[in-house]
């Protein structure tokens, strides 16, 4: 099976340059024929504040060609209730996750493809002690108990930098108290992958069994001078190929795609013209 990565649109009304690219990364799905597509978050460019940016994102992602299954971004609902959530950002609030799943449809899923579990997790729960953190916790002892193959886990934040043991509280990974709490959940399963979004950068990290994967973003690079570089600072999307037992991930940048930077999106990011920081 061929399933389709994509993340980080940033969609929004009059992003003519995330559009484009998004649009192109479409006609890839297409002529890769692959058999779903996952978005790993950060659908639009601030739907956590302006419902006007889920309608742009619904409608550049509506009669998509494959079956699509879409996890939420700190963007899209507000970030996770964490000391180091940014704070341009909202904390992520049951509103906000109603207004996403209204417009995209379910915020958490699961797959099974070649006797694979595709498990898809909404990473903005992780941390919240709310009914909707305790139903998602609950929710995937179910699907962990039903998993008798090899699994894969999606979601939009990494899990980490480094080591499954780093204390580094930071707006791009899963705080550690609840990463802890989530890895024991899985312990019991063949975990083999952890693929995230969110960070704009491409990077494959193994540690023990686990391979984990940040896919880059398909709408814009985040310069030095904004972020540091750990992987590489690509624009594009990757294809996953699944088999029984195995797997093999590609990176690719579709034709068309423009290797657009953050620091050029002021259509979608106005702050950007006073040098405020996003």
């Amino acid at each position: 099976m061929k399933i389709a990565l994509m993340t980080d649109t940033h969609l929004a009304p009059g992003g003519k340059a995330v559009l484009a690219n998004c649009r192109a990364v479409r006609d890839w799905v297409v002529a890769a024929e692959a058999d779903i597509t996952l978005h790993l978050g950060d659908v639009t460019a601030e739907g956590a504040m302006h419902a006007a940016h889920f309608e742009a994102a619904a409608s550049a992602l509506g009669a998509w060609p494959t079956p699509l299954y879409i996890l939420p971004g700190n963007h899209d609902v507000g970030d996770i209730h964490d000391i180091a959530r940014s704070p341009s950002e909202p904390p992520v609030d049951g509103m906000r996750l109603e207004r996403h799943r209204r417009a995209l449809g379910a915020d958490r899923w699961r797959v099974e493809a070649e006797g694979w579990t595709l498990i898809g997790l909404n990473a903005l729960l992780l941390g919240w002690d709310d009914d909707e953190t305790a139903a998602q916790a609950a929710w995937l002892d179910d699907m962990l108990a039903q998993a008798e193959g090899p699994v894969a886990l999606f979601l939009h934040k990494p899990l980490f930098r480094t080591a499954v043991e780093d204390d580094e509280r930071h707006i791009r990974y899963i705080p550690p108290d609840p990463r802890r709490r989530l890895l024991q959940q899985l312990a019991s399963v063949d975990l083999r992958l952890v693929i995230s979004g969110h960070t704009h950068q491409l990077r494959r990290l193994r540690v023990g069994p686990v391979e984990h994967v940040w896919v880059p973003s398909c709408a814009f690079y985040i310069p030095d001078s904004r972020q540091e570089t750990i992987g590489e600072k690509v624009v594009g999307a990757m294809l996953l190929t699944l088999a029984p037992n195995g797997y093999r991930l590609d990176f690719v940048g579709p034709q068309d795609i423009a290797r657009n930077s953050l620091l050029d999106q002021t259509d979608i990011y106005p702050d950007l013209l006073t040098g405020e920081a996003h």
